[in-house]
């Protein structure tokens, strides 16, 4: 897939001077083509803040720096927990009140790399 919505690119022309005042105590690079300046145009990728949800997002890995789609995990939050206490205040005692860490709609994600592995955000529901 090509670059997404949020990345664009930037053409800055960078100027390559090759003579320098004798001040700054610099030699000149080749007397062939003094007085001239070369153009060089470097590419530079800007990416903005990615959104990451509580579902796979195509990104670039800040590690790896290849194009991927991220793997997700679910883990135990702020929200499971106090499910888990609102239950318990409501009176469910027995075992009830553990069926909020079988849910997997209030449980964080977290977002890794599956190239290299590395977590890349982590989403909370609260």
């Amino acid at each position: 897939m090509t670059d997404s919505k949020y990345e664009k690119l930037i053409e800055y022309p960078l100027r390559d001077i090759v003579e320098v005042p004798s001040s700054y105590g610099a030699v000149k690079s080749d007397s062939s083509t003094s007085g001239q300046q070369k153009e060089i145009k470097q590419t530079i990728l800007i990416s903005a803040l990615q959104e990451f949800q509580h579902i796979p997002i195509e990104c670039r890995c800040s590690n790896c720096q290849q194009r991927i789609v991220t793997r997700i995990e679910k883990k135990n939050g702020a929200l499971t927990w106090l499910t888990c206490a609102g239950a318990i205040f409501l009176g469910c005692w027995a075992g009830c009140c553990l069926i909020p860490f079988c849910v997997k709609y209030l449980k964080n994600t977290i977002h890794y790399c599956p190239n290299c592995g590395k977590m890349l955000a982590e989403a909370k529901r609260i």
